[in-house]
């Protein structure tokens, strides 16, 4: 037998206090007067000896009842043959403080507490008890102590495998048990699981669901930047994704957008049940080269929303501060009329602070700090220059072309056909018809939605005439889009998917050498927009919690949440950038997995033998056996209560049988 409260057998050297009251209670003189002698014959000396018995055995009583007391309260364990050669015992505890696990909640608090006490009392005080939690705070063996919530999701394999150094050498013990107390939500268990048997599989696995209610809840999902060219002085626009949950329609809820902290936007809206509805948001230019701002879902009506963590989410959007161009071309003069659109000082004096230009007559490999090339009026692409193309392009950014006069072919369908074969450049004609007109085959292209927004006829067709002498003509079989083309449906934009950005190809030249683009009105929008596009300087670090990620500045990477050192939900600023964390939005479905769909996660994962508890009062009522021995507290308490009502009732008895002796 061991004893998990040992400390309170310190306790027995009470026993004295019964032994010494017996003493003083045999030699106490008791003063009765009377007027004769002859009275003391009535008092037989057998019943006086048989009230010292009495006496005596009252005694022991107390002592018994007060061993009794202090082996209750030591909280004993009886060995099982399974205990006998162990040394010690190894009990790991898991517990998932994720939001879904409602940790604040004092009624689920209190059930996670008696829990953890109820795990201490089946060991003993020699086994080796860690708790963990999925943010890697280790409490230990404690008792009492309060737990705190994390913003962290819980993914069952992560956290296992992040747990193996707390799982010991299984050799070195005789009883090995592992409790993990969540929730078990379906969305927790949809990522396959780590299998890593040389630990698990001889570890017993007890499941404790905690998960009793389902509870209502409405979500903020997502928050999407629809503005896909990064310019701080245009109309920003947010769709903000609010879901329903429960199974009945809400009306009438208030979801704000809130700005830099200074501008809210309101909406009002119902959501159907287990529904979502998409709120779209217009901000007015900031004009600020960072925005950080959330929205979220005022909670009016707590029966329709008693989940609270994801009625929030945050955003941050970070606007270029320079865009380093590489023009490249055989002459810079080629060059005249690019340079000068985009060093036209607009409201925000871009040509001073945005734009930085360096001019090369090739491509070197030099190129790290280039957001952007352009190449035009090259004759021909050497195999370096292709080669470094293509490592541009891997790294995300994006190259526009302009062609050349007379330009050769062949080493620019080379370069193409790395990312396409059903687009060739065949010749340079030469045009009969100069007058033309531009027509924009997509209005909903990024690239020129609502280029033409305040045109009164609201058509795709450009309403400028343009003179084209010269045009390079493209063979394409349908499957490269064509942004711009003329009346005669030759292509003049041509969008080439490459990467993450990709290439835009012109078949008109950035000067009067083939038509009069450049003095077109549409030329400086279409030329800011694609160079905002393709440099690929538009950072959206949004980030969930405790999930990897990278943050690029000034060519140095970051590692995040390693760098960052950030385990809460908010918007931040790292590095003079703006970033947010949020919570795993899987983390508001809150329906519960199946009982046969965990264990089979837990089998798959490496465990043998596992036991599952529906609820806590199921684990609390359960007395079993654990590894290390049978906890007899109970058994203990039951002869504690007895052995009370025995002193009672026989202290009584010998109070009465002396009162008869003292009246006789």
């Amino acid at each position: 037998m061991y004893f998990n409260n040992s400390l309170v057998l310190f306790s027995l050297f009470l026993v004295i206090i019964p032994v010494i009251l017996h003493f003083l209670n045999l030699n106490k003189v008791r003063k009765i007067e009377f007027s004769s002698l002859m009275f003391l014959k009535e008092v037989k000396e057998k019943k006086i000896r048989k009230l010292k018995i009495q006496y005596l055995l009252l005694m022991i009583i107390r002592i018994f009842l007060i061993v009794i007391a202090v082996l209750t309260f030591s909280n004993p364990v009886i060995k099982t043959q399974s205990y006998e050669n162990s040394p010690i015992n190894s009990s790991v505890v898991l517990f998932d403080n994720s939001p879904g696990t409602d940790v604040e909640n004092t009624e689920s608090l209190n059930k996670i507490k008696s829990i953890i006490s109820e795990i201490n009392n089946i060991y003993s005080s020699t086994t080796n008890i860690n708790l963990y939690t999925i943010d890697g705070i280790i409490f230990g063996r404690n008792r009492g102590f309060n737990f705190t919530g994390t913003d962290l999701s819980f993914n069952p394999g992560r956290t296992l495998t992040s747990m193996i150094k707390y799982l010991v050498p299984v050799e070195n013990y005789k009883s090995n048990d592992l409790y993990i107390i969540s929730g078990f939500y379906k969305s927790d268990y949809t990522d396959l699981p780590v299998v890593n048997y040389d630990y698990y599989q001889n570890y017993k696995l007890h499941l404790i669901n905690i998960n009793e209610k389902n509870k209502t809840n409405i979500s903020i999902n997502s928050i999407t930047h629809l503005n896909q060219i990064p310019d701080m002085n245009s109309k920003q626009k947010f769709e903000v994704d609010v879901h329903n949950y429960n199974n009945f329609d809400v009306f009438n809820k208030r979801v704000k957008l809130s700005i830099n902290n200074e501008n809210i936007f309101e909406k009002v809206t119902d959501i159907p049940a287990m529904k979502s509805v998409k709120l779209l948001f217009e901000v007015p230019s900031q004009k600020q080269s960072s925005i950080n701002g959330y929205a979220e879902i005022n909670q009016d009506k707590i029966s329709d929303d008693e989940i609270t963590f994801d009625n929030k989410k945050y955003f941050s959007i970070n606007f270029p501060k320079t865009i380093n161009i590489m023009l490249v071309g055989d002459s810079r003069n080629n060059f005249e009329y690019i340079e000068k659109a985009i060093n036209i000082p607009g409201e925000s004096n871009l040509a001073n602070t945005l734009f930085k230009i360096n001019y090369y007559n090739s491509i070197n490999n030099n190129i790290s700090d280039v957001n952007l090339i352009i190449i035009s009026g090259k004759k021909s692409l050497s195999k370096e220059d292709i080669k470094n193309l293509h490592s541009f392009l891997a790294k995300g950014y994006g190259v526009i072309i302009f062609p050349e006069t007379n330009m050769e072919f062949e080493s620019y369908n080379t370069f193409l056909k790395e990312y396409t074969s059903s687009l060739n450049i065949q010749s340079i004609d030469n045009r009969e018809k100069v007058e033309d007109k531009l027509i924009i085959t997509n209005t909903d292209d990024i690239l020129v939605k609502g280029i033409f927004e305040n045109n009164n006829n609201e058509k795709s067709e450009y309403s400028e005439t343009i003179n084209i002498k010269k045009i390079m003509k493209v063979v394409n079989s349908n499957l490269i889009p064509q942004i711009i083309e003329n009346s005669e449906k030759l292509g003049i934009l041509y969008k080439i998917p490459a990467n993450k950005k990709g290439i835009f190809l012109f078949t008109l030249t950035p000067d009067y050498s083939m038509s009069d683009f450049p003095s077109k009105s549409i030329f400086l929008p279409l030329l800011y927009r694609s160079i905002f596009f393709l440099s690929n300087n538009f950072n959206s670090y949004n980030f969930i919690v405790g999930n990897y990620g990278i943050i690029n500045v000034n060519n140095e990477s970051f590692s995040i949440p390693v760098d960052t050192n950030i385990a809460e939900a908010g918007n931040y600023n790292f590095k003079d950038k703006a970033i947010s964390y949020n919570i795993d939005e899987r983390e508001s479905n809150l329906t519960s997995a199946e009982q046969s769909e965990i264990i089979n996660f837990y089998k798959n994962t490496g465990f043998d033998n596992i036991k599952y508890y529906s609820s806590p009062e199921q684990f609390l009522n359960y007395r079993g056996k654990s590894g290390s021995g049978v906890n007899i507290y109970y058994y203990l308490l039951t002869i504690l209560f007895f052995t009370l009502l025995a002193e009672m009732f026989y202290s009584r008895r010998i109070m009465k049988k002396l009162k008869l002796i003292k009246n006789k």
